[in-house]
Parts: structure tokens; C-alpha cells; sequence
């Protein structure tokens, strides 16, 4: 399980992340791992989700492909 120092470091990483596959139109199975953690976080928080549907809709229209 990833270990943030604080829950803006997490909501940082989420951030960058999702700024990156909209930028590029892709997403690593690494990143993609990395969100799917974050997403099961228990206090995750108004703005993460919004960053998550964000991306989930990106992905469903086909803007940012997953990559190996």
C-alpha cells in the first residue's frame, strides 16, 4: 500500500498523474496503479474524486488510452 506523508502529498501525486495522461493521451499500468490505490483510500477526499471522474471519463471517450 503507498504510504503519503500528508493528504495534500497524496492529492498532489493524483494531480500530477492525471495532468500527465491528459497531456499525453496515456496512462502506464504503473499510474493506473497507483490511482486504483489512491481510489481505495477510505478518507479519500471531494477533490480526489472529482480528479478521479475526471480521468474515468477521459478514459471512457477515449482521450487517454492505458499503456503497458
Amino acid at each position: 500500500m503507498l504510504a503519503y506523508p500528508s493528504l495534500q502529498d497524496r492529492s498532489t501525486s493524483l494531480q500530477a498523474i492525471i495532468r500527465q495522461a491528459l497531456l499525453f493521451g496515456e496512462l502506464s499500468n504503473r499510474s493506473a496503479e497507483t490511482v486504483h490505490r489512491i481510489s481505495q483510500q477510505p478518507d479519500i477526499s471531494e477533490d480526489e474524486q472529482r480528479m478521479l471522474a475526471i480521468l474515468q471519463e477521459a478514459l471512457g471517450y477515449g482521450y487517454v488510452e492505458r499503456r503497458e
